[in-house]
């Protein structure tokens, strides 16, 4: 076969060890790089290559004789103590809260659809009844997103000692 025979020929022949290396080398990396992509889009999970989406963030604070307290985890408070929460989410949803009393039972107190980044503020609520260790849960369902995926429930709690 003749250096004429084809231009592959002439080159491949022509060219020093070294450079025959290299070019073997990159061809052998971009054919595995094209068999792993291929693996990864065969594997479902073509969702690594969508963008990503935001989780949503709830952000509670309590409104207590005109301060507001931010994600407070415990608060003492007297009896007859009246306050609200301020509710914000950065997704959609609904929120409900429950008061658990000192015995441990449960109690819905008030629910709301929150819009994504828009504050909802509850009714004024009453510290009233026995004393001791009270919790404010607030649990918040967002909406679907637009992949059709339902985000996780978030669950806040508030320790409220009833002095």
């Amino acid at each position: 076969m003749s250096g004429l025979d084809s231009d592959f020929t002439v080159l491949a022949a022509a060219a020093p060890a070294a450079t025959r290396r290299r070019v073997i080398v990159r061809n052998t990396l971009a054919f595995l790089a094209a068999l792993l992509v291929g693996l990864v889009l065969a594997s479902g999970v073509q969702h690594l290559l969508r963008p990503l989406t935001a989780s949503p963030h709830l952000h509670v604070a309590v409104i207590l004789a005109g301060s507001q307290f931010d994600d407070p985890e415990q608060l003492a408070l007297p009896s007859g103590s009246v306050f609200a929460l301020d509710l914000r989410s950065t997704h959609s949803g609904t929120a409900d809260i429950y008061a658990i009393n000192p015995e441990g039972k449960t109690a819905p107190i008030w629910s709301t659809r929150l819009q994504a980044s828009q504050s909802q503020r509850t009714p004024d609520l009453r510290l009233q009844g026995r004393r001791g260790q009270e919790t404010l849960r607030i649990v918040f369902q967002p909406d679907v997103n637009a992949a059709g995926q339902h985000p996780a429930t978030l669950v806040r709690q508030i320790s409220v000692l009833h002095v």
